[in-house]
């Protein structure tokens, strides 16, 4: 009899079906697991030097430029600390990791799903957010669908800025946080060297490229300009950064502005729209004008008086949203149109371009209608299609309120 040797095959792990894993995913997947083990060790093995992160912070904090990002505030939504400020903090503090992830979108559900986390590497604390964002935004009280892959990229990145700042808050030490925002706070009312005269003329004139008048600022302040105190110039400078970087509009603050109708020119009296010019009776043209139907034209060798036809009123139902009407500035902003002079200069310059694109005359931005702005914003959106390599830079979310 024989002995036959049967070889057995050895065992090996079979992949379950429909979850078969590439050599890339493995190798991805050793990638990430090995760089953690790495942070970790790095960050133990250099820790944070405390005392200086207290000196840069504070140092930091001490200029303008990040105070002045340093605070939100929302109507209805609250005030606070910034993600801006929260992650420079973050990389003051050293051997800190965060941001934002999206880890699904479903456009047939309308939904993105969006972590944001924070980690001190060193004592290995971590924070994280994870939610369901609906493709979705208020407006007024209802919910308005989102299409634009743009409007859904900023609303995700929106939330999850606002996510990532609480995770922030929540590996920093708490002293650190409150003596920065001690710092920012004092940083806002002495101005970093520049006197409240100054600080005034340049709060001025940045809100008024946004087409908020000096009455406005006073009527928000309650006080009239030249006598504005640091305080009311910090609040000011947080409504600013809301309106420039959170994209909130500026009608959300300021109370809408009285119609400016130009004084007459050559001391011609104003005449009510509709009503004949002085020197004329009703029916007969004035001098220059067109024959009137049934009548004889008035002939003369005058000049032709100035137009004194008063702007248009500004018609409700059919205005512009501010949300149109900051798109259009943006836009122009981006064109070069109104972007050098003085404020006033920059105002007259949108609304010259404003007037020639819609045929008539437009005193002020919220005499758009609806349909004009969103012609324009078509126009617009076509422009920027049709540039080459037309891609935009990624955009900062917003992410202060």
């Amino acid at each position: 009899m024989s002995n036959t040797v049967i070889a057995l095959p050895g065992a090996r792990q079979v992949a379950p079906t429909g979850m078969a894993t590439s050599q890339a995913t493995v190798v991805e997947q050793s990638r990430a697991v090995a760089e953690v083990q790495a942070a970790v060790v790095v960050a133990q093995s250099n820790p944070r030097d405390v005392d200086r992160a207290i000196a840069d912070m504070r140092d930091t904090c001490g200029r303008l430029p990040v105070a002045n990002r340093a605070f939100y505030a929302v109507p209805n939504r609250g005030s606070g600390l910034s993600v801006h400020l929260m992650r420079e903090l973050a990389r003051i503090w050293g051997n800190t990791d965060h941001g934002v992830r999206e880890l699904r979108r479903d456009d047939d559900a309308g939904v993105s799903e969006v972590q944001a986390w924070a980690w001190d590497q060193q004592t290995n604390t971590r924070s994280t957010r994870s939610f369901i964002q609906p493709h979705q935004r208020m407006k007024g009280k209802e919910r308005q669908n989102l299409v634009d892959l743009n409007d859904i990229y900023l609303t995700n990145q929106n939330t999850g800025a606002r996510a990532v700042r609480e995770c922030i808050s929540s590996v920093l030490p708490d002293w650190f946080i409150a003596e920065a925002q001690a710092v920012c706070e004092a940083t806002l009312q002495n101005g970093e060297g520049k006197s409240v005269e100054e600080r005034s003329r340049e709060a001025a004139t940045a809100f008024a490229n946004h087409g908020v008048t000096r009455a406005q600022l006073e009527d928000y302040v309650k006080a009239k300009y030249g006598k504005w105190t640091p305080a009311m110039l910090a609040d000011l400078q947080r409504v600013y950064v809301s309106i420039t970087q959170d994209g909130i509009a500026a009608t959300e603050f300021f109370t809408a502005a009285p119609v400016r109708v130009e004084p007459e020119k050559h001391g011609a009296p104003q005449t009510p729209q509709g009503a004949a010019p002085s020197g004329t009776t009703q029916g007969v043209a004035a001098p220059g004008a067109t024959e009137v139907e049934g009548q004889d034209a008035q002939t003369s060798d005058a000049p032709r008086p100035a137009d004194t036809t008063p702007p248009e009123p500004h018609a409700a139902p059919d205005a512009a949203t501010a949300r149109q009407v900051a798109a259009i500035n943006i836009a122009l902003n981006a064109r070069g149109v109104g972007n050098k002079g003085t404020g006033d200069q920059r105002r007259d310059a949108k609304l010259a371009w404003l007037t020639e694109a819609t045929g008539r005359r437009i005193e002020s931005s919220k005499y758009l209608t609806k349909a004009e702005a969103g012609t324009l914003l078509d126009h617009f959106a076509a422009e920027d299609a049709a540039k080459p390599n037309a891609l935009p830079a990624e955009p900062e979310p917003f992410p202060n309120d």
